[in-house]
């Protein structure tokens, strides 16, 4: 094999051992935040909203007490500041529902029988989360808020687009610098597979006629 198809053979093996190197490790780490920050995002949101819920059920037991829906739907529209709730509705002990406050989803007629009480639950579109009402330590209703995953969605995908143009400055960069801290290792490894030049004394030796050659061809 040539020396300079040999150099530059090692030299191509080692970018590319180094890249992929890298670029596995950025793509874990770019994978984990990834996940992370959705997992973060969800986290947030759940307790923005389990925080929602509770202010409303403090303030509608009176409501649900003397049985005035139109003070409930007060306290209901005072969450339209979120821009994400889109819905939020009222029970009261039955199950029936009592006031409701909606921007796009409309309340059950009942209690949806499936909602767990202070979990959030998300599905494809929709975060709810649900809470318990109780005056003197009595169950008098409970509250359900609806709220859109558009604008987690929204910061999600920022994220997940930062992180990968991280990914890709980062592996711009990790070819530039294994490009040239590949010459650390490939000069040494070039030099010793060059095929060594024979001394002046050997060429000598191998060219000048041996004695017992010139003394039969005197004879």
């Amino acid at each position: 094999m040539p020396v300079r198809s040999l150099d530059v053979n090692i030299k191509t093996k080692l970018v590319l051992i180094i890249l992929v190197t890298s670029l596995v490790a950025l793509l874990l780490a770019g994978t984990g935040f990834v996940v992370h920050e959705r997992m973060r995002l969800k986290e947030d949101m759940a307790k923005d909203l389990q925080s929602l819920a509770r202010i409303v059920s403090g303030r509608s037991t009176v409501a649900l007490s003397f049985g005035d829906p139109g003070v409930a739907e007060a306290n209901l529209s005072a969450l339209g500041v979120k821009p994400a709730v889109v819905s939020a509705c009222i029970y009261n002990a039955e199950g029936g529902l009592f006031a409701e406050y909606r921007r796009g989803e409309s309340c059950p007629a009942s209690w949806p029988a499936r909602q767990q009480v202070g979990l959030a639950v998300f599905g494809e579109q929709f975060c709810r989360m649900a809470e318990d009402i109780e005056l003197d330590g009595q169950h008098v209703g409970r509250v359900l808020i609806v709220a859109s995953l558009a604008e987690l969605n929204n910061l999600w995908r920022g994220s997940l687009i930062a992180a990968s143009l991280i990914v890709v400055l980062a592996g711009a960069i990790a070819f530039l610098m294994a490009s040239r801290l590949q010459r650390v290792i490939s000069a040494p490894l070039v030099k010793l597979k060059k095929p060594s030049r024979p001394s002046t004394a050997a060429r000598i030796t191998r060219c000048a006629p041996s004695a017992t050659a010139t003394t039969n061809s005197a004879h």
